[in-house]
């Protein structure tokens, strides 16, 4: 299995090996606001799910208005041709 070698830190594993490349990566926070991201789709899904939610209930008042127009008294009559 394992040899007589003593354990060895891998380099690659760790995110920074020293104190002055930790610094490198540092960004400063007028540049963080920069990457982050501005509330440009904020509130778009609730948008689209009332949306979709609008046109649905519109669709269901059409048919619901012709299925009242079809039936009573004031409907023409329902005539059936058998062929």
């Amino acid at each position: 299995m394992g040899g007589n070698r003593a354990q060895v830190n891998k380099p690659h594993k760790s995110r920074f090996s020293t104190k002055a490349t930790r610094q490198q990566h540092k960004t400063s926070l007028k540049d963080r606001s920069k990457v982050t991201k501005n509330n440009v789709a904020k509130g778009a899904r609730a948008a689209r799910l009332q949306r979709s939610k609008m046109i649905r209930e519109q669709k269901r008042a059409a048919v619901l208005q012709d299925k009242r127009a079809l039936s009573g008294s004031k409907s023409p009559p329902r005539v059936i041709v058998s062929g």
